[in-house]
């Protein structure tokens, strides 16, 4: 299901539900955005590149868990290809009224407020259909990019463990934000 299409930069852009099919380009997409991060330091918890199998079971369940309303979870494409996707996860229990967000974008397509409008358009539906009241993230440290997002769209700073995060025998800070919706 097509949720919004618009130009960015003479590219026709669409942003959609994400289908059982979707699973061998969502894994040259998760693949391709391991790359870049380990290239910068490691700004993605993802740390090594994901296998046929491990997509098609990830995706799998993400498409079920947005059918059972325990998530949303969108992807965008251009050209017929994904270069970024983002999801609200609920927080099970006493929790409910939480969720995790998550995004990850291609590098060519950060910098153009791409982001901004796939984080605006994945909140609106986790608060939506999810009856989510508070979203949370963790950011990398040296992924001032992202944070720099972050605080545009709302989100406050209220933890950090510092070097809590290692990647290639690196350490840096792990920082938690939260929105109230």
């Amino acid at each position: 299901m097509i949720l919004d299409t618009f130009d960015l930069n003479g590219k026709k852009m669409l942003i959609r539900y994400p289908k059982l099919s979707d699973y061998k380009e969502l894994r040259k997409f998760y693949n391709k955005t391991i790359e870049e991060s380990l290239n910068k330091g490691g700004q993605l918890s993802s740390i090594k590149p994901v296998t046929p199998k491990q997509e098609k079971e990830w995706t799998k369940r993400a498409v079920e868990s947005i059918k059972k309303k325990n998530s949303v979870y969108i992807l965008a494409e251009a050209n017929g290809k994904i270069i970024g996707s983002a999801s609200v996860e609920r927080v099970r229990n006493a929790h409910g009224h939480v969720g995790t967000f998550g995004i990850v974008i291609l590098e060519k397509f950060t910098g153009k407020g791409f982001g901004k409008k796939l984080m605006s358009k994945t909140i609106a539906l986790a608060a939506k259909e999810l009856k989510i009241e508070i979203i949370k993230l963790g950011v990398f440290g040296n992924n001032i990019r992202a944070h720099k997002l972050y605080t545009k769209m709302g989100f406050k700073e209220v933890g950090k463990i510092k070097n809590g995060i290692k990647v290639n025998g690196k350490y840096q800070d792990d920082i938690t934000m939260v929105k109230y919706l």
